[in-house]
């Protein structure tokens, strides 16, 4: 189950504004994103389908950027500590 929350807040201009978020750990497991919100429950819906259904790719994703970041630190002569 994916845990989404609806929320609203008071804007600087004294508007009430309503948004969902989610948190979801287990969802957000190995990407970089650890919270988002949208406007609509239905955005919110589709965000979470884009996060399974694109789950491979993210991590595959998250490992060449830590490849590259790794590589580049070497290859300038700076520590990884």
């Amino acid at each position: 189950m994916n845990k989404m929350k609806y929320n609203y807040r008071e804007t600087e201009f004294f508007e009430w504004d309503d948004f969902f978020s989610c948190s979801d750990k287990e969802l957000l497991k190995g990407v970089q994103t650890t919270y988002f919100q949208t406007s609509t429950i239905s955005e919110m819906k589709s965000k979470i389908d884009y996060f399974i259904d694109q789950k491979d790719r993210l991590l595959h994703s998250e490992k060449l950027n830590s490849k590259a970041i790794q590589s580049t630190y070497e290859n300038e002569g700076y520590s990884l500590d």
